[in-house]
């Protein structure tokens, strides 16, 4: 049923995100941001379950912090001007960075990575709706099929995942 749920989530991704066939610089990118992105969710599985939550969202920040300053200092390194622009910046990484790295973390320890990774394809149907409510994006056909594709394949492996727990507790019960 994963390989079917995560099929499911994968067309449904593709029909939100692709706008024709052609693979250029931008697509290789994004695929090898996708490969790291999975080795991030299977790592983070892995370690997760025998690791404290903040400790390791903290490594992960440190890390990405260094990695980014080395990977920025070549072209040059600005600060803020705006307030606006420090309200963003400080926004951006206590709510979408720290946060959302040690709430990963502690939920990626007590579910699978694959159920992770179904969930995690939820992201670009948040990011339709958002720009839907409060980017003035028109609500399209694609929109819908894709996030309904993504909504379905999530709903199906969750509800799978209800149904076998519920055999398996009968199962124990009577044993």
């Amino acid at each position: 049923m994963v390989i079917y749920t995560s099929a499911v989530a994968t067309l449904g991704l593709a029909i939100l995100s692709l706008r024709g066939l052609s693979f250029g610089l931008g697509e290789t990118y994004t695929l090898a941001g996708s490969v790291c992105y999975s080795l991030h969710i299977v790592l983070l599985g892995r370690f997760s379950k025998r690791t404290d939550s903040q400790t390791l969202a903290s490594t992960q920040l440190i890390m990405m912090g260094a990695l980014s300053l080395l990977l920025a200092a070549p072209g040059g390194i600005q600060v803020p001007k705006t307030a606006f622009t420090w309200f963003a910046l400080f926004y951006m990484a206590l709510l979408g960075g720290s946060l959302a790295m040690l709430l990963q973390t502690w939920a990626q320890s007590r579910i699978s990575q694959t159920r992770v990774a179904i969930i995690m394809t939820c992201e670009p149907v948040f990011a339709a709706v958002t720009a839907i409510i409060f980017g003035g994006e028109p609500l399209t056909l694609r929109l819908v099929i894709g996030g309904g594709l993504i909504v379905a394949a999530i709903l199906a492996s969750e509800l799978t995942s209800a149904r076998k727990a519920k055999t398996r507790a009968r199962v124990e019960s009577k044993s």
